[in-house]
């Protein structure tokens, strides 16, 4: 019975988040599909889509325009921005290429002035795809090449290379790339492979996640755990406690949206919001994670790309000229499960691990299989369970509260 109520939790979960939104659309003036979003500042922001789109925001993303722009070049095979990046509210990078088949395409171009002129860079040979960048003169870009696949470009003072060709097919793109400081950076893209640096770019090291998919994103969250974003139904995020080196599957975001991620923004508060399309139709999804606490919304259309205004707001884009905000989007914990302040620990656990929250409730503990292994007695506001027989892993811990709720946790068994 507790295994029917474990699955039935995740397909209640994904119900009341559809009829509950609070996610809301925000007019584009546009119906070309968007496949990029990035702020400046809180108030300046850009979006770049198909067919040469790109958007402009001056007022934190409550209005949007189109940019009057000179200097990127398109032709009938490189006509989409598939990539903006801005490290201040007048400077920026954006690729140029095609979105669906980026092969053998794409330019790397930069502006001064806001998105109205743009030069391009001479980065050495690459298919780009995105870029991370410390400051104006220093970063990266990660993407493809001729006779190359899982190519890391780095620029140093405004000097590019050298370039990193990790196998020999230009199928294999890396899509996304995420630094935590100066040293440490990691990249991701097909085949479910990741790439760290931990020397600042000079050497990289080769890394099999638990997966074969692509990720399409990926982001520190603190200096030794990283969430990466699959585009396989059943991968959803996984995530890494020891910076990159081991993976596995993230079951806070277990849900029967099955979403293909895309897109993925982490937040000064160790929070995230991924995005991509719903495995059953066209519809897109938006998970959310703040707290302990997980928020899975659909959206009316497949979603791209996902980022912060600030770290209280943001924004999702997708098909045709969706763009979508939470004013709100990483303090999703209801005042009242706030007053419940729902304490696990210690977690990970060596022995023992104490649930305490100001509601009573029971609590049911299950493996990563969904089988129930262990289940209180009674309602209380502190139970003490001994995990010192149970083997080291990931382990569900389910929270019935009396009033009715039910709260998931994830817990760690060393």
């Amino acid at each position: 019975m507790r295994n029917l109520s474990f699955f039935a939790f995740f397909i209640l979960l994904c119900v009341q988040s559809v009829a509950q939104s609070s996610w809301q659309s925000v007019n584009s003036g546009t119906t070309k599909n968007l496949m990029s979003i990035s702020f400046g500042t809180s108030a300046v922001g850009y979006v770049g889509g198909a067919d040469s789109t790109l958007l402009k925001t001056s007022d934190g993303g409550l209005t949007w325009t189109t940019v009057n722009y000179s200097g990127l070049n398109f032709s009938q095979f490189e006509k989409d921005i598939i990539h903006v990046n801005f490290i201040n509210a007048d400077t920026g990078f954006a690729i140029v290429s095609n979105f669906r088949n980026p092969l053998y395409l794409g330019r790397l171009y930069r502006t001064f002035d806001g998105g109205t002129s743009w030069s391009e860079l001479v980065t050495g040979t690459i298919a780009p795809f995105s870029t991370f960048f410390f400051d104006i003169d220093n970063g990266y870009e990660v993407g493809s090449a001729f006779f190359a696949g899982h190519v890391i470009i780095k620029e140093t003072n405004g000097n590019w290379g050298p370039g990193f060709y990790f196998d020999f097919s230009p199928q294999d793109f890396l899509y996304t790339i995420d630094c935590y400081d100066n040293n440490m950076c990691i990249a991701a893209g097909t085949g479910g492979f990741v790439y760290r640096s931990l020397d600042g770019g000079n050497s990289w090291d080769t890394v099999k996640t638990v997966t074969d998919s692509a990720i399409h994103a990926l982001k520190f969250l603190n200096d030794h755990t990283v969430l990466a974003a699959c585009d396989n139904p059943m991968c959803g995020l996984i995530i890494s406690y020891d910076t990159g080196r081991t993976w596995q599957y993230d079951m806070n975001t277990l849900t029967f949206l099955y979403p293909q991620l895309k897109g993925l923004v982490t937040s000064k508060k160790d929070s995230f919001i991924a995005v991509g399309k719903a495995n059953a139709d066209t519809s897109g999804v938006i998970l959310s994670w703040h707290n302990g606490f997980t928020s899975a919304e659909s959206a009316p259309q497949v979603l791209y790309g996902v980022a912060m205004a600030n770290d209280s707001v943001g924004y999702v884009v997708g098909n045709n000229g969706l763009i979508m905000t939470n004013r709100n989007a990483l303090s999703i914990v209801s005042p009242e499960q706030e007053q419940q302040r729902l304490s696990v620990y210690p977690n990970p656990s060596e022995g023992w691990i104490n649930i305490e929250m100001r509601e009573q409730h029971k609590v049911y503990l299950y493996d990563i299989s969904g089988k129930l292994i262990y289940q209180s007695d009674r309602f209380s506001t502190a139970h003490h369970i001994n995990t010192s027989a149970l083997a080291k892993g990931v382990y569900l811990l389910n929270v019935d509260v009396r009033s009715g709720k039910s709260i998931w946790r994830k817990l760690q068994i060393q």
